[in-house]
């Protein structure tokens, strides 16, 4: 039986799978490549196949010929405006930036909705409160009405209207259930290693998009590249006093462990950015050994503690953060403007 929590979780969820992923198919239409001639750039496109996309993604990439932007996903969208670009005007700074108040401009939503879907992606249980919903949907109200205004969206199927009508419509058991259920699906946590300290238990969980960073990097494995992840405290207590805390260890250099480089910790659950030796990320023992070891770390250097007093969660997924990329040598990938593709003798 459904909890009001679940409830609560699920309505969030329907904007997230429902809205968030119209949202970026509408922007995608909204701009002058078609559907076909946008699956022939990334046909050519070797690097982008490989190395930014998953085997599902390139499946679902195949519906571009047939049936335009509409199989496409949030994800799927975000890396393709972010690679390619021109497709999606950019956020103020940069993608992958957390957007200040007054930046407000299409790609600052974007990254706005980004952050909103990986809460609840890389969510462990379907439950939140009523005042985290309400937060939502105060945040992803304004935006539906700004993007609203920018593809000129009107009346009962505009973004606003709908985000609005999820907040408080009739929500049916298997309603609940069918949209708890495919907003886990997207990233599949599953709990790998469960870790006794001090009389706790610390729970670690890994979305399958590791297993997708694991097979692009065994194709050229060497010892000392690096590879970024993304690792999630939730239920932290005090978040912003720990998120300063922990930037301010990185800053002084006193975080690090032997094998793994801390980059930056931000919001939404603390997510703390990571570089790993590749040689450890392509051995799950040897992953999980380093990270629990890299926890530990964090935990002890900062008081750390959650809501939970006796079982802290760690998820481990793969990071897409523009703040994190930006430190990758990157001497492999080039910056593609947005072009026509060229058809000619096509």
């Amino acid at each position: 039986m459904a909890t009001p929590g679940n409830i609560r979780c699920a309505r969030c969820s329907m904007v997230v799978l429902d809205v968030f992923n119209a949202v970026m198919q509408d922007l995608m239409q909204h701009q002058p490549i078609s559907a076909p001639d946008l699956y022939k750039m990334i046909m050519k496109d070797k690097y982008f196949r490989r190395q930014k996309l998953n085997s599902d993604e390139m499946h679902t990439i195949q519906t571009l010929v047939n049936e335009g932007f509409s199989k496409l996903d949030f994800s799927i969208i975000y890396k393709i405006a972010k690679y390619f670009r021109g497709f999606i005007p950019p956020p103020t700074r940069n993608w992958g930036a957390n957007p200040l108040l007054n930046e407000i401009d299409i790609g600052d939503d974007v990254e706005r909705i980004r952050r909103k879907r990986n809460r609840f992606v890389h969510q462990i249980n379907a439950n939140i409160s009523e005042e985290d919903m309400n937060d939502f949907f105060d945040t992803v109200i304004e935006i539906g009405k700004r993007i609203d205004k920018d593809l000129n969206k009107i009346g009962l199927n505009s973004f606003e209207k709908t985000i609005q009508h999820y907040r408080s419509c009739s929500m049916e058991p298997e309603t609940t259930d069918k949209y708890i259920r495919a907003l886990q699906k997207i990233e599949s946590l599953e709990k790998k290693l469960t870790v006794q300290i001090d009389g706790k238990e610390l729970h670690f969980y890994e979305g399958k998009s590791i297993a997708h960073v694991i097979a692009n990097v065994e194709e050229s494995l060497n010892g000392e590249q690096t590879t970024a992840l993304k690792l999630i405290f939730h239920d932290v207590k005090d978040e912003d006093e720990q998120i300063e805390l922990l930037n301010k260890l990185c800053s002084e250099n006193n975080i690090n462990t032997e094998n793994i480089k801390f980059i930056c910790a931000t919001k939404e659950c603390i997510a703390v950015l990571v570089f790993l030796q590749n040689s450890f990320l392509v051995e799950s023992t040897l992953l999980l050994s380093e990270v629990n070891l890299f926890v530990q770390k964090i935990i002890s250097s900062t008081g750390m503690k959650f809501v939970n007093d006796k079982v802290f969660d760690i998820v481990i997924v793969s990071s897409e953060d523009e703040s994190a990329e930006s430190l990758l040598d990157q001497s492999n990938e080039s910056v593609h403007d947005f072009k026509e593709p060229d058809t000619k003798g096509q």
